[in-house]
């Protein structure tokens, strides 16, 4: 990411934060302080979830 691009930042249970890339999904560019944005598990899988967007961004875990 180049300087200045903007993210969504949140930050899970354990303090790992996570970011999403404004310029990968464009819709985020609509979202507000009051949208339902967090960390939800389904099915064994992490995702990060914009809930009035319905948009559910998988989370790649690293190994350590």
């Amino acid at each position: 990411m180049s300087k200045g691009d903007k993210t969504v930042r949140l930050e899970d249970e354990d303090g790992v934060s996570h970011q999403v890339p404004v310029s990968e999904h464009e819709e985020l560019r609509s979202c507000t302080l009051d949208d339902a944005i967090g960390i939800i598990t389904w099915r064994d899988k992490r995702y990060i979830a914009f809930d009035n967007l319905m948009l559910y961004i998988p989370i790649e875990e690293k190994e350590i």
